[in-house]
């Protein structure tokens, strides 16, 4: 029994819009790339599992429940293909800056931590606010309004035992230092969590080994993904779309190809005697099953020779 156990984020497959594909055969007089291979969930939960993961984190879980109806469809068929755990699920508080749209939230908001809680996962990521072109500049009076709704949000999450986890982007609401410390600080820390995104944190200007070591106790999740950027004069966060630009840009890498100091994180998992999920993210990758078997590698290879 290891402390750290993995699942892989489904969000670099953007979502397999078939639950399986029957007859490659057919696809492949059509598509002489192969880009069928990445179309089902029979194959993408298969690619993740054989790379080593056995849990995954969702996205867009209301599109999963209407394809699937219920959670204990999903868990078998996940099962049948390796996988043992729904970690979790990403989900945003769009709008959280004004207090007409909490109750707006929060409905849209359950069925996807009930489909969470009966799949037996643990965590909600969440984005806690809109892009920063919309929602920003941010304000002391904003930042209270999303840590209350955030706070509501994590005690309707505790009533079915799932964790709330503050997850900020680079082009977020969140995303200064000066922001993510005022809402850690006005937030709940008994059903409010922060999940550490390496990359997001590091293209902000912030340091995310500085902030586990900060903020450890807080911390009850990860994302794990490298960048090679760091928007250092403070502008490409206010763009619209600014994570997935028109020139095709990447921001995300694989986990040791970039800026992110990973073997200090560990050591400092390891300090602290951090236990439980960490998620591994490709957003945007060029090729996703070439990006999960490198993430699988650096982790076997480096990584868990400082603390597994």
């Amino acid at each position: 029994m290891t402390n750290l156990e993995y699942s892989y984020m489904i969000n670099m497959w953007g979502i397999p819009p078939f639950k399986k594909i029957q007859d490659w055969s057919e696809w492949d007089h059509a598509d002489a790339v192969g880009a069928y291979y990445l179309l089902d969930w029979d194959h993408v939960l298969k690619y993740i599992s054989t790379a080593g993961f056995k849990g995954i984190e969702l996205i867009r879980t209301a599109q999963i429940i209407s394809e699937f109806g219920t959670a204990e469809k999903f868990t078998e068929f996940i099962g049948e293909r390796g996988i043992d755990k729904v970690v979790g699920s990403f989900a945003a508080a769009i709008g959280s800056t004004d207090p007409s749209n909490w109750d707006e939230i929060i409905t849209e908001l359950e069925p996807i931590v009930k489909f969470v809680s009966d799949c037996g996962g643990e965590n909600i990521s969440l984005q806690p606010g809109g892009q920063y072109c919309d929602e920003g500049p941010m304000t002391e009076k904003k930042l209270k309004n999303v840590a209350e709704c955030i706070n509501r949000i994590g005690k309707m999450t505790a009533d079915y035992s799932v964790l709330t986890s503050i997850h900020n982007e680079f082009w977020c609401i969140i995303n200064s230092m000066w922001e993510l410390e005022t809402l850690l600080a006005n937030t709940n820390p008994d059903h409010v969590s922060y999940c550490l995104d390496t990359a997001q944190v590091a293209i902000a200007g912030n340091d995310p080994i500085f902030l586990y070591e900060k903020y450890h106790d807080r911390i009850k999740y990860f994302h794990l993904k490298d960048t090679k950027y760091i928007d250092t004069n403070r502008t490409e966060y206010k763009i619209h779309g600014i994570e997935y630009p028109d020139d095709a840009k990447r921001w995300f890498w694989e986990m040791g190809t970039g800026i992110v100091d990973f073997p200090a994180l560990y050591r400092l998992l390891k300090k602290y005697n951090y236990r439980g999920w960490v998620t591994i993210e490709s957003d945007k990758s060029p090729n996703p099953i070439a990006s999960t078997l490198l993430s699988r590698w650096y982790i076997d290879n480096v990584l868990s020779k400082i603390y597994q």
